[in-house]
């Protein structure tokens, strides 16, 4: 099982050349994400998490498709699918004892291994995530906490999906990617892929399907000022 987050800082930042295709439209690959819910959750988080993972995606040349768990249309067999469970309650009006120390231990999100080779299931623990964030938005107004932990969710399964795109159980030093995350990179107004990641996305497709990263819209939202605080990521077999 994978894991996720505990924070070291790098400014390293690997920049590489992304092909351009003769189109004047970016090409794309298409990404089958089926979600699954094991609790009750907010449906205006649910919708930013999908919005923002939507966005988080185009950037790195994936278009993501959302489909229903129980009626799959794509085979498991696809390298290009991913089933995602939502475990807890995905709502960032949640409960927090801000006395828990468990912020600081519990795993955020997972993504199965068997021998070595990346499956595609992951799943995100909400109740872990509340946890986590809390403190750091309990001032904010509802839409705002909704965006935020939405966003953060989405930052959390755009790790796991490159993981089961690239086809690795290796990280970057920087970037979504990087093995462990704090507060600060949840909450920042911009957390992307670095060049390294693209690198290992774009290589792990087909020769013949050359990918473009695409700019995607902004969001107005002002920054929440957070002091850096720590997640652990760790790695099981």
């Amino acid at each position: 099982m994978y894991a996720c987050f505990r924070a070291t800082f790098c400014l390293l930042s690997l920049s590489i050349g992304i092909g351009r295709s003769e189109s004047a439209t970016p090409r794309t690959a298409d990404v089958a994400v089926y979600l699954k819910s094991d609790g009750i959750g907010s449906t205006a988080v649910v919708a930013n998490m999908m919005r923002e993972l939507g966005d988080l995606m185009l950037t790195a040349g994936f278009r993501i498709e959302w489909g229903d768990w129980k009626k799959p249309g794509v085979s498991l067999e696809s390298a290009d699918l991913a089933v995602v469970v939502l475990r807890g309650t995905c709502s960032a009006a949640s409960p927090v004892d801000p006395t828990d120390q468990s912020r600081n231990v519990q795993v955020l999100a997972s993504t199965a291994v068997a021998d070595h080779k990346i499956l595609p299931f992951s799943w995100i623990d909400c109740t872990a995530l509340s946890q986590f964030l809390g403190p750091s938005v309990a001032h904010e107004s509802t839409p705002r906490r909704d965006y935020v932990y939405g966003r953060a969710m989405a930052r959390l399964l755009g790790h796991e999906l490159y993981h089961i795109l690239a086809r690795t159980v290796e990280h970057t030093q920087a970037g979504v990617a990087k093995e462990r995350f704090t507060i600060a990179d949840l909450l920042a107004d911009h957390f992307q892929y670095e060049g390294e990641a693209l690198f290992r996305l774009h290589s792990a497709q087909s020769a013949d399907s050359v990918l473009e990263p695409v700019i995607p819209r902004t969001h107005m939202d002002p920054g929440l000022d957070s002091e850096p605080e720590t997640h652990k990521r760790s790695v099981r077999n």
